[in-house]
C-alpha cells in the first residue's frame, strides 16, 4: 500500500463509507424518495454531522479576522517605518507582545481543510456510484450524466454547475461581508475552482454539492441574523424526523412494529434531544472539577478505547475469519495475500475509529472530550461482549460476508436480547461512577493488547498456511502443464477395460434433480441408462460429516466414528478416503482421486497418505483452467466476489459482530450492508469448479491399458449463483442473468433467492457433465463406465416441498444430496427408484459385482448398512467452526461434534418419519445411551 493511499484509507474511506452507508440506507427505507431523495439524505447528514466542525472552525476563523483588524494598523506602521531585518524583528516582537504567532494565520483556512476530505468522499463515491445511472429526479432526466439542461444544436450547456457556482458565491458574499479583501478572493477562487473541477461532472454529484452551498447559505445567514441559531437547527432537525415518522405512518402503513417502533422513538429522542443536552451539561457541572484533574486518563481511556475497536473490527475479527480458511481469501483478482484484507481493514477502522474521532477531541472543549472519553470505552465494551458472548449461530460464511442465511439473524433467545442491554447499563453507570477512571484505562489497555496478540496469532497462521499454499501452486505440475493454456489430461480411461467413475458434486442437492430434467427433457436421452434415487440422505449437512461415509461406507457416519473413540479423528478421516483406492489398488486398478476433501485436515494440498499405494494418483485442482475459459470467454461478467468485494464487505461483517444482535439483521441487509457489494449477482469463484466440468471432456483421455477407478470432487454445486438463461452459462457483457422466471423450480424468495440460486449451480452442473457423457459415447467408451453422481449433503434454507403436503422445512433438503447410478452396460430411458438408500452407499455401489474385495481393508467389515431401523442425522454449524476441518485439532480430536438433528427411516417424503432427534431419544432408552457413548448433546449435555 502505497502512502497516499494510506492516508485515503485512513482519511477518507471512512467519511465515503459513511456517505455510501447513508446513500444506500435512504434508499432502501425511503423508496418513494428514489435515488434524488437519498441525494438530500446524504446532504443533510453529511452538513449536520459536520456542522460543530464548521462551526469550530468559523469561530477561528473570526477571531483570526478580528485579530488581525486589531493589529492591522500597528503592522500598517511597522511596514511603512521600518525594512528589510528590522522590519521582520519588529514584527516579530509584536506579535510576542499580542500573544500571536504567524501560523495562526492557517485558521482563516481551516473552514476549507476541513471541507477537502468531505469533497474527496462524496466526489470518489457519487461519480463512480451506478445507482445514479438513468435515474431521474425532478427536471434532471439522468444523475448519473451531466445535466445538459441549455442546449444548441450540437452544443449544451451544463447549468446545474453555474446555478452552483451562484449559490457559493453569494454564500460567500454573505458570509465574508466583514471580511479582509485575501480572504474574500480566496472564497470567490474556489468558487471557480469547484465550477472547473464539477462542470462534467454527474448531475447527481453536483446536485449533492448544490444541497451543501444551500446549507451553507442558510448557516450563514441564519449565524449572522439570528441570535441563537442553534434553535434553528433543533427545530429543522426535529422537522425532518417528524415528516420521516408520517411518512411511515401514511405512505408505508404496512411496515412492521419494529421498524415503526424505531422511527417513532428516534424522532422522540430527537425531539427531547436540548433536554437530553441540558440534563448532561448539569451533570458535567457537578464533576467538571474531577475531570480537569483526572483528565490524562480520560483521555487515555478514549485513545485505548478508540484503538481497541479499530483493532477489534478491524483486524482481529477480519483475521478469525480469514485463518478459519486462508486459501479461499487467496489469489482474488489482484491480490494474493489474504493480509492484504486485514490490514486494509485496519486501516479503514483506524480512520473510522481513530483518525477522526481524535480530531473531535483536540478541536472541542472539556464537555465533547468528557463525552467521548465515556461513549468510546462503553462502546469498546459492548462491543466486546457482543463479538463473543451475545455471538449468533452465524454458521458458514462466505469470503464476502454472505451468511448461508440470514434467518439465523431473527433468531433471540432471552439472553440475545436483554443481555446487551444489560451489559450496556452496567458498563454505563460504572464509567460514570468511576471517579478517576484508572479502572476504565487498565481495562481498555487490556484490551487494545489482548486484541493486538490473538491478532498477531491469526496473522501467524494465515500467513503459514498462505506460504504451504503459494509453494504448492508453484510446485504443481499441473500449473506448469497450463501455463500457456494447454490442457492435459489427467483422466486415464480405457475403451477395452472397465472404468469405474464417481462424480462427487460438493452441495449436489437431490431434490432439484426432477425440476432440472423436467426444464431440460433432452437430458432424459443423454443420461440414458442412469437412475436417480430421490429417497436418499445424508448423514450430515456439512462435509465435514458428510464425506468421510461417501468414501468409505457405513463405518464413518458420525456415530461410528465417534464410537472409535481411542483414535485420533485425523487418522479416522484418513482412513475413510482410502478404503476405495486401497481395494482397487490391490486388486491391480488405477487409480485416480481428483481433489481428495479433508485430507489430513490440511487448508493446503497433502496428498502423503497415498504415497504407499501402487496405481494411485492423488491430484490436487487444476490450475489454469478458469484463466483459459476467460481467455475464450473475454466478455465474462465478473461481479460479486472479487478481491475489491472482499476489501468492502470484510470489515462490515466484522462491524455485525459487534452490534447488538437486535440490529444486525438491518445491519445486514441481505448480505449487501449498505454498501455497493454485488454479492450474490455472479459469483466469479466459482469459475473455477465451473471450468473443471466445462473442461471435463478434455480432461479425460482413453489411453490406459488397465481398469480404472476414478473419483472427482468439484465444488460447483456449493457456490450459489446467478447464471445467464437459457443454459446457465457465465453471464457475458450485456446480458440477463436468469432470476429463474421460466425455470420449472417453484422458488422463494424469502432468503433472498439463495435457493434459485443454488439451482442454477445445480443444473449447471448436470448440464456440463451431460456434455462429458455425450463425449463418452462418441468415443465408444459409455457402456463400459459405470457412473455415479453423488454429494455429501444438501442445503439448509432450500425453501421447497420435499412433496405435496410436506411442510416447509429448511432443515430437511440440508440432508437430501444428489444420487445418480448408471450401471455398466446400462440403457434405456432415465428412471426413478424411491429404495431408502444414503450416500454411504456409494462404495457398495462401486465395487458392485465386480469381483474383488468389497470390504473395508482396515477393518475387514462389510462395507453395507442396515437401513431397517433409519438413521440419526446430525446438525453441523450449531458449535463454532464445525463445520471446519481445521477445528479438529490433529493432535488431540477424537470425536466430531454431535448435535441432535433428525432420525429418518424408510421414506424422507413421509414426514412422520422425520422425528427430532431428542424427541427420538426420548422414546428409545437404547438409542439415547448409545448416543450419549458416540458424544451426542442429549438433554443438553454429551
Amino acid at each position: 500500500m502505497s502512502f497516499l493511499n494510506f492516508l485515503y484509507t485512513i482519511i477518507i474511506l471512512p467519511l465515503e463509507s459513511v456517505i455510501e452507508f447513508i446513500f444506500n440506507f435512504a434508499l432502501s427505507k425511503l423508496t418513494r424518495l428514489g435515488v434524488g431523495g437519498a441525494i438530500v439524505c446524504v446532504s443533510m447528514a453529511v452538513n449536520f454531522l459536520a456542522l460543530p466542525l464548521y462551526n469550530i472552525a468559523d469561530s477561528l476563523q473570526l477571531k483570526e479576522r478580528n485579530q488581525q483588524k486589531k493589529m492591522e494598523p500597528w503592522i500598517k506602521h511597522i511596514k511603512k517605518a521600518f525594512k528589510g531585518d528590522e522590519q521582520y524583528m519588529m514584527i516579530s516582537a509584536f506579535y510576542r507582545l499580542n500573544g500571536y504567532n504567524p501560523l495562526y494565520s492557517l485558521r482563516s483556512a481551516l473552514s476549507i481543510l476541513i471541507e477537502i476530505p468531505f469533497f474527496i468522499a462524496a466526489y470518489h463515491y457519487l461519480s463512480n456510484c451506478d445507482a445514479l445511472v438513468n435515474q431521474s429526479f425532478l427536471f434532471l432526466q439522468n444523475l448519473g450524466e451531466s445535466d445538459n439542461l441549455i442546449r444548441f444544436n450540437n452544443f449544451s450547456i451544463h447549468l446545474l454547475p453555474v446555478l452552483m457556482t451562484a449559490i457559493n458565491c453569494v454564500s460567500g458574499f454573505i458570509y465574508s461581508k466583514d471580511a479582509p479583501l485575501r480572504e474574500k478572493i480566496q472564497i470567490y477562487v474556489l468558487a471557480a475552482i469547484f465550477l472547473v473541477l464539477l462542470y462534467n461532472s454527474p448531475s447527481g454529484l453536483v446536485m449533492y454539492w448544490i444541497l451543501n452551498n444551500l446549507f451553507s447559505l442558510a448557516k450563514n445567514v441564519v449565524q449572522k441574523y439570528c441570535k441563537k441559531p442553534w434553535i434553528v437547527a433543533v427545530v429543522f432537525i426535529d422537522a425532518v424526523f417528524i415528516f420521516i415518522s408520517l411518512y411511515f405512518m401514511f405512505f408505508k402503513p404496512e411496515t412492521g412494529i419494529k421498524k415503526k417502533f424505531v422511527v417513532y422513538a428516534g424522532t422522540v429522542l430527537v425531539v427531547l434531544f436540548p433536554l437530553l443536552i441540558s440534563l448532561y451539561e448539569k451533570c458535567f457541572t457537578k464533576i467538571e472539577k474531577t475531570f480537569e484533574k483526572n483528565q490524562k486518563n480520560y483521555f487515555l481511556a478514549f485513545l485505548f478505547s478508540s484503538l481497541s475497536l479499530a483493532i477489534l473490527c478491524g483486524a482481529l475479527l477480519p483475521s478469525s475469519m480469514i485463518s478459519t480458511s486462508p486459501v479461499e481469501f487467496s489469489f482474488l483478482g489482484d491480490t494474493q495475500s489474504p493480509l492484504s484484507y486485514v490490514a486494509s481493514s485496519f486501516f479503514l477502522g483506524a480512520g473510522l475509529f481513530v483518525f477522526w474521532p481524535l480530531a473531535v477531541y483536540f478541536m472541542f472543549g472539556k464537555k465533547v472530550k468528557f463525552a467521548l472519553a465515556c461513549i468510546f470505552p462503553l462502546a469498546g465494551i459492548s462491543a466486546l461482549f457482543n463479538a463473543f458472548v451475545f455471538r449468533q449461530d452465524y454458521g458458514t460464511v462466505n469470503i464476502t460476508g454472505e451468511l448461508v442465511s440470514q434467518d439465523i439473524l431473527t433468531q433471540f433467545s432471552p439472553l440475545l436480547m436483554a443481555g446487551p442491554v444489560l451489559v450496556f447499563a452496567a458498563v454505563f453507570a460504572l464509567i460514570f461512577l468511576a471517579e478517576k477512571f484508572n479502572f476504565i484505562t487498565l481495562f481498555s489497555f487490556a484490551l487494545c493488547l489482548g486484541f493486538s496478540v490473538l491478532t498477531f496469532k491469526n496473522s501467524i497462521e494465515i500467513k503459514r498456511v498462505f506460504n504451504a499454499y503459494k509453494t504448492s501452486l508453484n510446485s504443481s505440475s499441473e500449473n506448469e502443464s497450463f501455463a500457456e493454456g494447454e490442457i492435459k489430461p489427467v483422466f486415464n480411461l480405457s475403451k477395452n477395460g472397465k472404468n469405474v467413475f464417481v462424480l462427487f458434486l460438493d452441495r449436489g442437492i437431490g431434490i432439484f434433480a426432477p425440476y432440472i430434467f423436467e426444464e431440460f427433457p433432452e437430458l432424459k436421452e443423454v443420461y440414458s441408462g442412469f437412475t436417480f434415487f430421490p429417497n436418499t440422505v445424508s448423514f450430515s449437512d456439512s462435509t465435514n460429516k458428510g464425506a468421510p461415509p461417501l468414501y468409505g461406507g457405513y463405518e464413518y457416519t458420525p456415530e461410528n466414528i465417534n464410537l472409535r473413540s481411542s483414535e485420533l479423528l485425523l487418522e479416522k478421516n484418513n482412513e475413510a478416503l482410502l478404503v476405495l483406492p486401497k481395494i482397487f489398488s490391490q486388486a491391480g486398478w488405477n487409480v485416480t482421486d481428483y481433489d481428495p476433501q479433508n485430507v489430513n485436515y490440511s487448508s493446503i494440498e497433502d496428498f502423503s497418505i497415498f504415497e504407499d499405494l501402487e496405481n494411485v494418483k492423488a491430484l490436487g485442482s487444476v490450475k489454469g483452467l478458469s484463466e483459459r475459459y476467460l481467455k475464450e470467454h473475454p466478455n465474462v461478467v465478473m461481479e460479486g466476489k472479487s478481491d475489491s468485494a472482499v476489501k468492502v464487505a470484510l470489515p462490515r461483517f466484522s462491524l455485525l459482530q459487534c452490534l447488538p444482535p437486535v440490529l444486525r439483521i438491518t445491519f445486514y441487509n441481505g448480505a449487501h450492508y449498505y454498501a455497493n457489494v454485488n454479492v450474490g449477482v455472479f459469483n466469479g469463484s466459482v469459475l473455477g469448479p465451473y471450468s473443471e466440468l466445462y473442461y471435463l471432456s478434455e480432461l479425460t483421455d482413453f489411453s490406459s491399458d488397465k481398469n480404472n477407478y476414478v473419483i472427482m470432487h468439484n465444488m460447483l454445486p456449493h457456490m450459489p449463483s446467478f447464471f445467464s438463461p437459457p443454459f446457465y452459462t457465465p453471464p457475458v457483457e450485456g446480458e440477463n442473468l436468469n432470476w429463474g422466471f421460466d425455470c420449472k423450480y417453484p422458488y422463494s424468495s424469502v432468503y433472498g433467492y439463495i435457493d434459485l440460486q443454488h439451482y442454477e449451480v445445480n443444473a449447471a452442473s448436470l448440464l456440463l457433465i451431460a456434455q462429458w457423457i455425450k463425449y463418452l459415447k462418441e468415443n465408444d467408451c459409455y457402456d463400459n463406465t459405470r457412473i455415479i453422481i453423488v454429494s455429501d449433503h444438501g442445503y439448509r434454507d432450500t425453501v421447497l416441498y420435499l412433496q405435496e403436503g410436506f411442510s416447509k422445512n429448511t432443515e430437511y433438503a440440508a440432508y437430501q444430496p444428489l444420487l445418480m447410478f448408471k450401471d455398466f452396460d446400462s440403457s434405456g430411458e432415465f428412471n426413478t427408484d424411491f429404495t431408502f438408500m444414503t450416500n454411504a452407499d456409494t462404495p457398495e455401489l462401486t465395487l458392485k459385482n465386480l469381483g474383488i474385495e468389497d470390504k473395508n481393508p482396515f477393518t475387514g467389515k462389510t462395507l453395507s448398512g442396515d437401513k431397517s431401523k433409519g438413521f440419526n442425522l446430525y446438525n453441523a454449524n450449531r458449535v463454532e467452526g464445525d463445520w471446519n476441518p481445521a477445528t479438529q485439532t490433529k493432535n488431540t480430536q477424537y470425536k466430531l461434534y454431535l448435535e441432535a438433528g433428525y432420525h429418518v427411516s424408510e421414506n424422507i417424503f413421509d414426514e412422520k418419519n422425520w422425528i427430532p432427534l431428542k424427541k427420538y431419544f426420548s422414546e428409545n432408552a437404547e438409542e439415547k445411551e448409545n448416543a450419549r457413548k458416540a458424544g451426542v448433546k442429549v438433554d443438553g449435555g454429551k
